[in-house]
């Protein structure tokens, strides 16, 4: 449970990220990450959150701007599902509701496993989209360095 106030909410809230990620990382695997010369996987994982800063992983990070680069690298959009449409905000997809297809994908672009599927018939409601939206300091563990827009997808 999250702690919502109170001394030890102020003392984390304060913490440097990497402080905050390695007492994360404890907390899961119950021992401290090896950052100098990680060997696990989740170790070098944590190290290239915290440390990589290359312009590049935002772009490869984002559903949305990926695309433009395995376009640019194939030279086609062949290999690319179509996109219906490109929202900010969840109010924007509702007011889209009625152009959309029967059946599609709902996809946040700044996260994995951030995914609504419309089968055809079904009720259209983009409601748990509001909670989507990416908050925090990029640097956090967990947190994508990208801008956080909503992409339709074809369900292919």
């Amino acid at each position: 449970m999250k702690d919502t106030g109170g001394p030890r909410a102020w003392i984390s809230a304060r913490q440097p990220a990497v402080l905050r990620a390695m007492r994360h990382y404890r907390g899961i695997y119950g021992r401290w990450p090896n950052l100098v010369a990680p060997r696990r996987f989740s170790e070098k994982m944590l190290y290239k959150k915290l440390f990589d800063r290359r312009p590049m992983l935002a772009v490869w990070t984002d559903k949305l701007l990926v695309r433009d680069y395995v376009r640019d690298r194939l030279g086609t959009d062949r290999h690319l599902v179509p996109i219906i449409g490109v929202y900010d905000t969840a109010e924007q997809v509702a007011a889209a509701a009625e152009t959309l297809p029967d059946g599609f994908v709902l996809k946040a672009t700044h996260g994995s496993g951030w995914v609504k599927v419309f089968f055809p018939g079904a009720p259209r409601s983009a409601g748990n989209c509001k909670r989507w939206r990416p908050s925090g300091s990029p640097a956090t563990m967990g947190r994508s360095p990208t801008n956080g827009r909503i992409a339709t997808c074809r369900d292919a």
